[in-house]
């Protein structure tokens, strides 16, 4: 089998396995609804949801609206970390396979730069990640005050 080859086999069983994962939790990491109390319920990854109790605490439908469009593109950007990390899977199969024991200098090279990538698109991820924390713990402070 050619490394192509198994490079796209490991991309597309890789994909699938994360988007099986992600298709769990409906494509969306963060989400809110109404329950049938009126009551406003966050929903946080797999099963950790909160449910606004508080009867001091009033809603602003406003922010409400804006923290839909956030929570949205959070869970878009999900997408492109599942593609991403099913690239750097399908690399890493394909660089660990036998087919590149026989000639080490390029597979180091290439190991080298692949793992560069990696480091740089970790640091962006968690960049990214917690300044949509920051994004979505204020909004959440707007909507519920």
């Amino acid at each position: 089998m050619s490394k192509k080859l198994t490079w796209g086999i490991a991309f597309i069983i890789s994909l699938g396995i994360l988007l099986t994962i992600y298709a769990a939790m409906n494509f969306e990491l963060l989400s809110f609804e109404w329950n049938e109390k009126e009551k406003l319920v966050l929903h946080e990854g797999f099963g950790n949801s909160i449910t606004v109790t508080n009867h001091d605490v009033t809603i602003d439908y406003d922010s409400l609206e804006i923290l839909e469009q956030q929570m949205g593109a959070f869970n878009r950007l999900i997408f492109i970390g599942i593609l991403l990390a099913s690239l750097f899977i399908a690399t890493y199969w394909v660089l660990l396979s036998d087919k590149w024991q026989e000639n080490e200098k390029k597979r180091k090279k290439y190991m080298l730069w692949t793992l560069s990538l990696n480091g740089i698109t970790i640091a962006a991820a968690v960049f990214i990640v917690l300044r949509y924390y920051h994004q979505m713990n204020e909004t959440y402070h707007n909507v519920l005050f």
